[in-house]
């Protein structure tokens, strides 16, 4: 992840002090490099590569277990809707592949 970060020159805030690979930080990243925000913005498929690479193999699970979260209606619901974006997310590079 810190390569592509690099070679996308992406860097971590100075305030920032958790690792690069949650959740957060990576959705950030993909914004950042739709929008331009490390420069210009970043090939669809140079984001799809991204995506594929650090999202889209673990997200899904991710977000199912936030959905199972028993002891909050807000994270069980951030789960449905983080589920159902990565799925869009997919499918829509899949489409633009094909």
């Amino acid at each position: 992840l810190r390569g592509d970060m690099a070679a996308l020159r992406i860097s971590r805030a100075p305030n920032v002090f958790e690792p690069e690979d949650n959740i957060a930080s990576l959705l950030e990243m993909m914004a950042g490099m739709i929008t331009g925000r490390f420069g210009e913005p970043v090939s669809l498929q140079r984001q799809t590569e991204f995506f594929n690479k650090h999202i889209a193999p673990w997200a899904p699970h991710f977000f199912t277990d936030l959905e199972g979260a028993e002891s909050s209606v807000f994270y069980a619901s951030v789960g449905a809707a983080g589920k159902a974006f990565i799925e869009i997310e997919r499918e829509a590079f899949r489409m633009s592949a094909g």
